[in-house]
């Protein structure tokens, strides 16, 4: 591995792990060398880590990204280059708390999708999001979050009961809001 490769994967694995994943958790799973004027090389690498990040917080913001033309993602981490964010949705639990159940990210053909049902409904499983209030509770802040599908048939969650204009695909749970 030359000096411009493992550059690129230290810098994968520092962001990696200021997610809350460790180096054994990470494999490289895509890579391209540039060579530049004067025969210096630039490299990039792409990481893909498997099972639980570890979460210090006991909540994370749950933000709705776009990738323009292509993909809705709603998540509380790290997303890949070329999503823009597009707003908050609450904050979730990072761990079972009473009246609360799982909230997954899933993706079919590209298209992500959040599911509270840890074989994603048949689709691929990408990871755990955390956990929503199962329904609201008294004295809790909070918001319903809705699984939408838009008119290019893609899916994409929304707090508005009506999915922005779009069509309504069901309830997840709620969101914290306080």
């Amino acid at each position: 591995m030359n000096i411009a490769q493992r550059a690129a994967v230290e810098a994968a694995l520092a962001q990696a792990t200021a997610t809350g994943f460790n180096a054994s958790q990470c494999r490289v799973t895509n890579g391209t060398d540039f060579q530049q004027v004067g025969g210096y090389w630039t490299s990039i690498r792409q990481l893909t880590c498997v099972g639980e990040p570890a979460v210090g917080a006991a909540q994370l913001s749950l933000y709705r990204y776009l990738k323009p033309g292509k993909d809705h993602l709603s998540s509380v981490w790290h997303v890949p280059d070329g999503y823009n964010r597009e707003g908050g949705m609450g904050r979730l639990y990072t761990a079972a708390t009473p009246g609360t159940h799982p909230l997954y990210l899933c993706v079919v053909r590209g298209d992500h999708f959040v599911s509270t049902e840890v074989n994603c409904e048949g689709q691929q499983y990408v990871t755990r999001l955390g956990w929503v209030l199962s329904y609201p509770q008294p004295g809790v802040a909070s918001a319903p979050l809705y699984r939408c599908l838009d008119a290019g048939r893609q899916l994409f969650e929304s707090n508005d009961p009506n999915c922005e204009g779009q069509t309504v695909g069901g309830p997840l749970g709620y969101t914290l809001t306080g």
